[in-house]
């Protein structure tokens, strides 16, 4: 099962969130290196954005779940994929949800969302253990 995290910005909380997976092994990559089985991208959105091309977009194809943090990063990168609606699951946590991608590049893909001010330094390592004990 692979995994990608896509963190937008770097506010304090994120930065600590972003510090948290990597002390725990999450390797933080830049878009060109080759997949892992949990592949972090962080990124600063109004500057970055050039990056999320279609390149990218298509890059993300080979992960079976894309958590995307903060709702313009999901927006952003659900638009450059042509994205028509998100079939909403369920919640894990408060503001992380889960559901499936419908439509453009992304058509049935696993989606988790996570309001980018949101959770402790480990909320990322939660959800990924979610992942791994269930399925959408």
């Amino acid at each position: 099962m692979k995994i990608s995290i896509l963190i937008g910005t770097y506010r304090d909380k994120t930065l600590k969130q972003i510090d948290y997976l990597i002390g725990h092994g999450i390797k933080l990559r830049n878009f060109n290196e080759p997949l892992s089985d949990i592949d972090l991208y962080a990124f600063k959105l109004d500057y970055d954005y050039m990056k999320i091309d279609e390149k990218f977009i298509k890059k993300l194809l080979n992960y079976d779940y894309i958590i995307i943090s903060g709702g313009e990063t999901a927006f952003y990168i659900l638009n450059k994929a042509d994205f028509v609606y998100i079939e909403n699951k369920k919640d894990i946590m408060p503001l992380i949800s889960t559901g499936i991608i419908k439509g453009g590049f992304f058509n049935n893909k696993k989606l988790i969302l996570k309001g980018g001010n949101i959770g402790n330094d480990d909320v990322y390592l939660k959800i990924i253990d979610y992942i791994k004990i269930n399925s959408l």
